[in-house]
C-alpha cells in the first residue's frame, strides 16, 4: 500500500478515511521520544508550556544554533541536561514553528534593504561566471596536483 497517497483503510466493516489528515506515523518515534525528554527536563525547569507564552523569534533560533554548533563542535549531549544538543534544536524548532504560526507579532527578523544587483549575489552574471571560473581554477588545480603526485610515485 503506498503511504504517500490519500488513502481509505477498511477495517471490518467499518471505513476509515484519512484524507487530508497528516500521517504522523512517519515522524521518528526515537526522536519524538528524545524531544520529550527535553520538553520534560524545560518542563520541570520553567513550568510545563512555559515555552506557549511566547518569544521573540531571535531568541529561538539563536538557541537552536548554539545546541547545533555545540554538536558540529563535537558535543554530542547538552552538559545541563545529559539530553542529546539535536533534540534541543529540534525543540527550539518546534517552538519557533508555533509562534510562526500563532506569534507574527514575535517577529523580531531584521528586514534587510534590496540588495544590489552584483553585490553579494550568485545569480548575477557577472558574480556567478567569476565563481564558476574560480571553480574551474581549483578543479585545474586539483587535476595538476594529482598528476605531479603519480609522477613522483
Amino acid at each position: 500500500m503506498d503511504n504517500f497517497k490519500e488513502k481509505e483503510i477498511r477495517m471490518a466493516s467499518g471505513v476509515k478515511n484519512d484524507k487530508g489528515k497528516p500521517p504522523l506515523g512517519l515522524i521518528d518515534r526515537r526522536v519524538m521520544e528524545e524531544v520529550s525528554w527535553v520538553l520534560d527536563f524545560g518542563a520541570r525547569k520553567y513550568g510545563r508550556d512555559n515555552w506557549r507564552g511566547g518569544f521573540i523569534y531571535s531568541r529561538l533560533y539563536d538557541a537552536a544554533l548554539r545546541h547545533i554548533f555545540a554538536f558540529i563542535d563535537g558535543e554530542n549531549l547538552d552538559p545541563e541536561s545529559g539530553l542529546p544538543h539535536i533534540a534541543h534544536s529540534i525543540c527550539m524548532l518546534m517552538f519557533l514553528l508555533s509562534m510562526i504560526c500563532e506569534r507574527p507579532d514575535l517577529d523580531d527578523r531584521y528586514v534587510h534593504a534590496q540588495p544590489v544587483p552584483g553585490i553579494m549575489d550568485t545569480t548575477t552574471p557577472t558574480l556567478k561566471s567569476r565563481y564558476e571560473a574560480m571553480m574551474a581554477l581549483a578543479e585545474e588545480q586539483e587535476r595538476l596536483g594529482m598528476a605531479q603526485r603519480k609522477e613522483r610515485k
